[in-house]
């Protein structure tokens, strides 16, 4: 009989609460609103008293990775229990978590040879982590082999992309993405850029003029991107804390790109530190015909 293996990922994913409901195991990243006390992301401090500690922040917030015996700890827990540990790190790029995760299992396995633990670097976060940790859950459950899941989740990984834009430049500025000249000046002309991620990076790939704007481009370049294989993709509207605003957005997405179901990921610490509450995008992963 195989043995049970444990699925571990961080709070990264931002669904965390979705991933407890079926079994998914997590670690925490540390925020710190003052500079001294760090406390732990979504244990300590939810996504939504993120965001409002964030609009009235004096400091600006810093994040911090687990240490290597939160890890250990969290790890022990499951191998103590007879199970095969998979944890599913932050992308390495955003995060030391995947070192951080690689050094514990060393530490393990110098007291315990017999451990079983499997280290992927996502090269993902929010939504699309989100995924992969429900999908390998999923096939865990299904009784699949650690070398089974682990193939599904390298097919998965590459196949994610997020295009997302921001309302107001406040963040981005706050935080040293955009300079102040080119906050004032986005503000004062209704700039809005247009921002990608694929292949574990994040980068600029335009800027357009007003909201709507904004969004009709995400869609286009969605629509470009896709093809005629949207069915093979799971999507979600990512937002900073806008439910209201994400579902009317996420309705013309629906319509537009011909998709029945989609999700809504309040964006957490990773991206919602730099990008803000006024984020708003289309997040996808293959999950089907890999």
């Amino acid at each position: 009989m195989a043995n049970k293996i444990a699925i571990i990922t961080d709070t990264g994913a931002d669904m965390i609460d979705e991933l407890e409901k079926i079994g998914v195991d997590y670690v925490s990243l540390y925020i710190t609103f003052d500079g001294n006390n760090y406390i732990k992301q979504i244990k300590d401090v939810s996504v939504e008293e993120f965001y409002n500690k964030l609009e009235n922040a004096t400091f600006y917030p810093k994040t911090s990775l687990p240490s290597v015996m939160d890890f250990v700890d969290t790890f022990n827990k499951h191998i103590d229990n007879g199970e095969e540990v998979l944890y599913l790190a932050l992308n390495s790029k955003f995060s030391g978590t995947y070192q951080a995760a690689l050094s514990a299992k060393d530490l393990i396995l110098e007291e315990n040879k017999d451990a079983k633990i499997t280290v992927i670097d996502t090269l993902n976060c929010t939504y699309m982590q989100y995924v992969l940790a429900k999908t390998a859950k999923e096939l865990a459950d299904n009784g699949k082999s650690m070398d089974e899941i682990v193939d599904v989740m390298n097919k998965m990984i590459p196949t994610d992309r997020v295009i997302m834009t921001v309302d107001s430049l406040d963040n981005l500025n706050k935080s040293g993405r955009v300079s102040n000249a080119s906050a004032f000046l986005g503000g004062l002309l209704g700039i809005k850029p247009i921002l990608d991620f694929q292949d574990g990076v994040l980068q600029p790939t335009g800027k357009v003029k007003g909201l709507n704007k904004a969004f009709r481009t995400i869609i286009e370049e969605y629509k470009e991107f896709l093809g005629d294989n949207a069915s093979d993709y799971d999507f979600a509207i990512v937002h900073g804390n806008h439910l209201d605003e994400a579902k009317e957005f996420g309705d013309e997405v629906k319509t537009e790109l011909g998709i029945d179901k989609l999700d809504y990921c309040n964006l957490g610490v990773c991206i919602g530190l730099h990008a803000g509450p006024t984020l708003t995008g289309i997040a996808c992963i293959k999950v089907r015909n890999l």
